[in-house]
């Protein structure tokens, strides 16, 4: 999975909630877009920083690292969402 996928995720308008799993095995919900920093940019982005605002919870990944992404489902409903889409 490339970082582009990665932030096709964050583009998305609307945006929806979406999990990130990384190589080792980590898996990462990312529910705001508020939630995520890029350093030192987006552009030359070496991390990427992920702080949920009502938690002190953080987590930071390098982008090369991103194995796959999927999309969270609505609240009440197993099984949504397109299946995890494997690094190839």
């Amino acid at each position: 999975m490339s970082f582009d996928s990665f932030l096709e995720r964050v583009d998305a308008r609307p945006f929806l909630p979406f999990e990130v799993a990384l190589l080792n095995g980590r898996r990462i919900k990312i529910d705001q877009l508020e939630s995520i920093r890029f350093f030192p940019n987006r552009k030359g982005s070496k991390l990427v920083f992920v702080c949920p605002p009502e938690t002190d919870d953080s987590t930071f990944f390098a982008p090369e690292s991103i194995s796959a992404v999927r999309l969270q489902p609505p609240t009440g409903l197993e099984g949504w969402g397109s299946p995890l889409a494997e690094n190839r």
